[in-house]
């Protein structure tokens, strides 16, 4: 009978273990997709619809051309605090870090959820700024703290 319960009592410890997993282990996420590149948000924050930008523009190069792009722009909120997401593309050549580098998104070069790229930061917001698939990524976070942890969640999950 005492094995019986034993069993029992290891049974509910590890439903309880398990169910306390997400809690200790931090925030879950959920996935998006912006500009054809996959993102996890954490599950408290909500896309606000209002915020939604795409359009084609004409943009310059370092050499003063234009040169066509497609930008899409997604802003979540938790209420408080505030996740940009922009992804642009280019009709031209695809973005690499010498574009980045030359826009002056930043300096010196860092590394964030195993993608390089260059930080700017004030107090309060910090923007990253990176090349995927030739494509311009930019996250950027309106929060008191710890905004390199959720840009690194936000690419990483």
């Amino acid at each position: 009978m005492s094995r019986k319960y034993l069993i029992i009592s290891l049974a509910i410890a590890f439903v309880i273990c398990v169910s306390l997993t997400p809690i200790i282990a931090g925030q879950s996420t959920y996935s998006v997709n912006v500009g054809g590149i996959d993102f996890y948000m954490p599950n408290d924050y909500k896309l606000d619809e209002e915020f939604i930008f795409e359009e084609d523009i004409n943009s310059q190069d370092r050499w003063g051309n234009d040169v066509p792009v497609h930008y899409r722009c997604e802003y979540y909120s938790d209420g408080e605090n505030t996740i940009e997401i922009t992804v642009t593309t280019s009709y031209g050549e695809p973005f690499t870090m010498d574009n980045v580098a030359f826009a002056g998104y930043g300096e010196p070069k860092k590394t964030i959820a195993n993608k390089t790229g260059v930080v700017s930061a004030s107090p309060g917001d910090v923007l990253f700024s990176y090349c995927e698939d030739g494509k311009l990524i930019q996250i950027e976070t309106l929060m008191d703290k710890n905004n390199e942890k959720m840009i690194e969640k936000v690419i990483g999950g």
